[in-house]
């Protein structure tokens, strides 16, 4: 049986936590100043995020973490000092699409770029891309590939003032407990992706003729992809993209010629690429 936990045993902990607490502030302050010399020093330009290097810390410390902490709420910790040092950098807006599935995108964003970050909402698709391209956002919140709705990819990701790429695909942290939002939904913005160890990348394939998802298969297969999901658009779609297909690695170019040194009957371009999400394993 255990002895009585008495009042002096108690303050004793409770002063070692606050004493935790204290040094944990005050490395996070140490941070926050880190983060200004790197944005007042010219550390970065354009839009701020990097999704690539906050996966990698991200899964930096969850390799380090033992104990009994919540390797989740690494994950939600990290996320909010992310936010934090946006903040600090001059801030973030978001554009997320409303219409189907909007509010999961919208709870999706929340969790993943924290609850104090400005968001735009918009129904239409047009609306929400001409926020990146003006200026009034810096990330668009777009809903998943697979939805059954017309695809937002097609007629707009290559077209516009700005090319527009996808950097990123949240929910990052996979596994999915009972109240958080389940769906999925991509991230695009004017800048290209930044590498982290774990990525896959979107390749866009473009031909005059629409094209069957077989077509697509072996026209990735000539080019030497081998492709993890494919989505092609609907054959009355005009003009744009006809199909995207999903590939692992960090891809930056894609090829022109086939394996056999032939001309490809379509054309690819990289979309963009996302860090793979992390979870219990």
């Amino acid at each position: 049986m255990k002895p009585p936990f008495s009042s002096h045993r108690l303050a004793e902990l409770r002063a070692k936590l606050d004493n935790i607490d204290d040094q944990i502030l005050e490395l996070f302050a140490q941070r926050a100043g880190i983060v200004g010399l790197v944005a007042s020093e010219g550390g970065k330009v354009g839009v701020k995020i990097r999704p690539g290097r906050e996966a990698d810390i991200v899964r930096r410390l969850l390799g380090q973490l033992t104990g009994d902490f919540p390797r989740q709420a690494v994950v939600r910790i990290w996320r909010e000092v992310f936010a934090a040092a946006l903040i600090i950098e001059g801030g973030q807006k978001l554009s997320v699409l409303g219409g189907p599935g909007g509010e999961t995108r919208l709870a999706l964003a929340r969790e993943h770029f924290g609850p104090l970050t400005p968001v735009r909402h918009h129904a239409r698709l047009q609306d929400t891309l001409d926020d990146l391209q003006n200026g009034r956002a810096q990330v668009a919140v777009l809903p998943d590939l697979a939805e059954r709705h017309e695809p937002w990819w097609p007629a707009h990701l290559l077209e516009g003032a700005q090319r527009l790429y996808v950097i990123g695909k949240i929910p990052f942290w996979a596994p999915r407990a009972e109240g958080l939002p389940a769906g999925l939904a991509y991230l695009v913005a004017t800048v290209p992706p930044d590498a982290s160890t774990h990525d896959h990348s979107l390749i866009g394939i473009s031909s005059p003729q629409p094209l069957t998802p077989v077509e697509v298969q072996m026209a990735m297969t000539r080019a030497g992809y081998q492709p993890t999901q494919i989505w092609v658009a609907p054959p009355a779609h005009p003009g744009g993209l006809c199909a995207i297909a999903e590939i692992p690695g960090f891809a930056t170019t894609a090829p022109a010629t086939g394996q056999d040194g032939q001309p490809l009957d379509v054309t690819l371009t990289v979309l963009g690429c996302f860090a793979l999400p992390v979870g219990d394993a």
